[in-house]
């Protein structure tokens, strides 16, 4: 695993969200990398993000390693101007038997706000994902 992703990975043990801000002109890197995607700098520091988002866009999908759990993917932008994606948590939606739903579902999540949190994913590993909330970015 690439150093950055392990220290990544690390502070998402520790309850810690952290994103990559370059030292030379400050643009946010989430998921982190290991060069600024502006301008190429390989200097960063880690810096918190903000758990608030606004939800974008949302797709449905099937994950190859998971082939029988549906899951709803979002597209979030955070304040600090960058935009990513990460799984949907909605204890109330399901697909049930008609997969369309995911258009009506589309329809009322899209443009509202969110709450990014530390999640599993279903082999147990943590991962970053996103809960509808009425909180105001």
């Amino acid at each position: 695993m690439e150093p950055i992703l392990y220290e990544f990975y690390q502070h998402m043990k520790n309850g810690k969200i952290l994103g990559l801000c370059c030292k030379k002109c400050k643009t946010i890197a989430f998921p982190p990398r290991g060069l600024c995607r502006h301008c190429g700098n390989a200097e960063s520091e880690w810096i918190p993000l903000s758990k608030k988002c606004n939800i974008v866009s949302v797709a449905a999908g099937y994950s190859a390693f998971f082939p029988s759990s549906p899951f709803i993917l979002a597209t979030v932008e955070i304040p600090e101007g960058t935009y990513f994606a990460v799984p949907l948590y909605d204890e109330f939606f399901s697909f049930s038997d008609n997969p369309d739903c995911i258009w009506e579902y589309y329809d009322s999540v899209v443009g509202k706000n969110g709450e990014l949190f530390i999640g599993q994913n279903p082999a147990g590993a943590p991962m970053i994902a996103v809960r509808l909330c009425t909180c105001q970015v």
